[in-house]
């Protein structure tokens, strides 16, 4: 454990670490923060448990099923792939607590992947060993070590014209209402999966879950933990309308009340990565979000100012607003109006 202690000559950071039977290691005092993770490193690997010693395929197999409960299951997918087909064998059984942080750093130079790739192997890495470090188990060799620089995404945002041609592209495909959603008023996948119809009234969403994937689906909270009421425009209200009158008739027949907006035929709730997947065959290549980052610019092209625009993606701070979805840098139902004219229908 690192501890910080401010005193008459500044601040301390105390390292200690669990040694095993009830005794504790001392490593010293240090200047700052990160020379004390560096020697607790180092003293963990001197004071290494007989866990130390698991096998690294093993152990990461346990990491990735004590992840089963608090990541999605495609990501989850995503680590896996990682671990088959690179980094076990790469490392093999080679025990957890002897990797150091010059093997990783010849281990990121044997990857022929973008810098973008190789990132998520580091990231895996690091949070597999930050989490033995908190056990006492061993030290955390990612730490300090480089592996590139990440290269962020760059969206693809599609104009109004782009947009009316991919609508037209699903129009009486069950992908439409999802893509109209995403399209006009900038929902994420996971919250347009987890819309109820109690959320929809007086031509308003209100978003106040998201679906999410693990071993199965679940509802959890908004992105940022907030509820936000997003206006629509007519097109958007009119296709909701019809849907709700299709929807009414289905479940009047099988005696089950209205539930998820976009759903399967069955009524069961749909999986966001079965929109993704889906929605990857479009004829410009975009990805479903995309969608989300073309209504922001549209938006702020049409004259919205960044806090109507942040109000409506439901963001924390106008800061990432700017950052991430106005890439060519009212009130909300005047913006619902600039939005119809754009579409000719005002």
């Amino acid at each position: 454990m690192i501890r910080k202690y401010e005193g008459k000559r500044g601040v301390r950071w105390y390292v200690t670490v669990y040694a095993g039977k009830g005794k504790r290691a001392h490593g010293g005092a240090f200047a700052t923060q990160k020379a004390a993770r560096r020697a607790e490193a180092a003293l963990l690997i001197a004071q290494r448990s007989e866990s130390a010693s698991d096998p690294l395929d093993l152990r990461l197999e346990r990491h990735f099923q004590d992840l089963e409960k608090t990541i999605g299951r495609r990501t989850l997918a995503g680590y896996r792939s990682i671990a088959k087909n690179y980094l076990i064998p790469y490392f093999k059984a080679r025990p957890i607590g002897s990797v150091t942080t010059a093997d990783l750093e010849t281990y990121y130079t044997t990857l022929k992947l973008s810098p973008t790739s190789i990132y998520q192997h580091h990231a895996i890495l690091s949070r597999f060993y930050k989490n033995l470090r908190r056990k006492g188990v061993c030290g955390d060799p990612t730490e300090g070590a480089v592996w590139g620089r990440k290269v962020r995404y760059t969206p693809r945002v599609l104009d109004m014209e782009q947009l009316k041609t991919l609508l037209s592209d699903y129009e009486g495909h069950w992908l439409y209402l999802p893509v109209l959603i995403a399209a006009t008023a900038g929902l994420r996948r996971g919250e347009i999966c987890g819309l109820r119809w109690e959320d929809y009234t007086g031509g308003v969403l209100v978003v106040r879950r998201s679906l999410g994937e693990s071993k199965g689906l679940f509802e959890k909270a908004t992105k940022n933990e907030r509820v936000r009421a997003v206006p629509l425009s007519s097109l958007t209200r009119a296709a909701l309308d019809a849907k709700r009158v299709e929807q009414e008739g289905y479940c009047a027949r099988l005696g089950e009340p209205l539930g998820y907006i976009c759903c399967r035929k069955d009524l069961r709730p749909l999986r966001p990565s079965t929109i993704s997947d889906s929605f990857s065959h479009n004829r410009y290549g975009v990805r479903f979000h995309d969608l989300r980052h073309s209504h922001a610019t549209i938006m702020a092209l049409s004259g919205e100012s960044p806090e109507a625009v942040r109000a409506r993606l439901g963001h924390s701070s106008v800061a990432i607003t700017l950052d991430l979805y106005t890439h060519l840098a009212g009130s909300a139902w005047d913006s619902v109006d600039r939005w119809d004219a754009q579409w000719n229908l005002a």
